[in-house]
């Protein structure tokens, strides 16, 4: 069913690894559809209200922007249905978008205080993964993204170790590492790697004994070392907004930099920028 609409969407310059993500979702709801309907369902029988069950499922395991991002997926889908007349109404055209209830206008993160934390946490007695998620996590990388990466992506320039990766998203990011703290991080995580025979940074054991892809559910407890340490929350999100802030405000860098920094198109960029974000002690930003 979805081999039309893949070559679809690659003559419409779609990346690869952003098209392979939404494959899935939409594989994920057909599943869904099929064991609801006991049986392979056709685009014309998918009624509102399952696509609306499929999303409250979602829910119930997913962050809201990861269930946003899903939907999105989904409506290219019925756009295409639709497109290529398999369908003769696209009633995702008309489905809303999940309001984060629990977001606020203001992010309160002391960029400044967690990038002079970097010497305590090389120093502290805690797994180098911990000290790896640290520093990534200032360079405002998404887990999902850091978890993806390998040795072979960094560039060893001497002083510096640079980074270059497509993101999920499908976007390309090119990270400098120039403080020396992060270098010494990132060498002996690379010489970990190599001694463990695996190409990813970030490797967990599995159950047969070896080492593998890093285990995501074990995340939140190397995050927690680090909030043991640094005493306030440690968040992805926040502090990739806070270093976008930075990026501008700070290093006053054009908005075409900052999204090759991070690895995201230049509209998200944008909207970042037009947040409050209040830096407690250091600055204000209020940018519009």
């Amino acid at each position: 069913m979805l081999s039309d609409f893949e070559k679809y969407r690659l003559e419409a310059n779609i990346k690869p690894t952003t098209l392979k993500y939404e494959l899935m979702v939409i594989n994920q709801l057909i599943a869904y559809l099929n064991t609801l309907h006991k049986k392979s369902v056709e685009p014309y029988e998918i009624k509102p209200s399952e696509i609306h069950d499929f999303i409250d499922q979602q829910r119930k395991t997913n962050k809201i922007s990861t269930v946003n991002r899903k939907i999105g997926h989904i409506k290219n889908w019925f756009d295409y249905l639709w497109r290529s007349k398999q369908i003769t109404y696209d009633f995702m055209e008309k489905f809303e978008f999940i309001k984060d209830e629990t977001k606020t206008n203001s992010i309160h993160v002391n960029y400044k205080m967690l990038l002079d934390k970097r010497k305590i946490i090389a120093a502290a007695n805690i797994p180098i993964t911990a000290k790896l998620l640290y520093i990534f996590y200032l360079k405002g990388l998404r887990p999902r993204d850091i978890f993806e990466i390998t040795i072979n992506d960094f560039k060893d320039k001497g002083s510096t170790f640079e980074l270059n990766i497509e993101t999920i998203s499908g976007y390309d990011a090119h990270i400098v590492f120039d403080n020396p703290v992060d270098v010494g991080i990132i060498l002996s995580a690379i010489e970990r790697a190599v001694f463990r025979n695996i190409p990813y940074i970030l490797s967990s054991k599995n159950s047969k004994g070896y080492y593998d892809k890093f285990n995501q559910d074990s995340n939140s407890n190397y995050i927690e070392h680090i909030v043991n340490l640094i005493g306030v929350q440690f968040s992805s999100g926040t502090i990739r907004q806070a270093y976008i802030n930075h990026l501008y405000d700070v290093e006053n860098k054009s908005v075409e930099e900052i999204a090759m920094c991070v690895g995201t198109s230049l509209s998200n960029i944008a909207l970042a920028l037009k947040k409050s974000v209040v830096s407690t002690e250091e600055q204000r930003y209020n940018i519009i």
